[in-house]
């Protein structure tokens, strides 16, 4: 499952997110595929903040959450500076049904790479790759703090 890579993931810690509880168990399948080494699931947002889950990850992997704390809230509160315990963690997020206001809507609250669902074993591991080789530089700005949101 693990597709070639010049990266060795043993060290890394992922946060993955999800309320279906079949995607999660897919995700966590497919990270550990990668040789993620260690692998924090939630099934919840209120359950990561509440377990701390994202002050132990180096990436996030996120499905688009809809209870009991919708996605755009939860995502503004990770990248609240002042509340969230890492603002700053790279945020992949999943998403099944997309339109181009979708892509949008995510990048203006704070995602750095988005994922189209279903997803492989190699769509994933570019984009954790992606996260690593091109880091995006913070962008704060009178209401936005986030990966700035241009490609270059």
């Amino acid at each position: 499952m693990q597709p070639q890579s010049a990266y060795d993931l043993k060290d890394l810690r992922v946060a993955i997110i999800d309320d279906n509880p079949h995607m999660l168990d897919l995700g966590i399948t497919m990270l550990r595929g990668l040789g993620v080494g260690e692998i924090l699931p939630e099934e919840n947002g209120d359950r990561a903040l509440a377990n701390g889950t994202l002050e132990e990850a180096d990436i996030l992997v996120l499905d688009w959450l809809r209870q009991p704390l919708p996605c755009d809230e939860f995502m503004g509160y990770v990248r609240d500076q002042e509340a969230s315990p890492n603002p700053f963690i790279p945020i992949i997020l999943m998403r099944g049904f997309i339109q181009e206001f979708h892509v949008s809507n995510a990048r203006d609250m704070g995602m750095t790479e988005f994922l189209k669902l279903p997803i492989s074993p190699s769509r994933l591991y570019e984009r954790i790759v992606r996260v690593i080789e091109r880091p995006r530089p913070f962008i704060d700005a009178p209401g936005f703090f986030g990966p700035d949101r241009r490609r270059h």
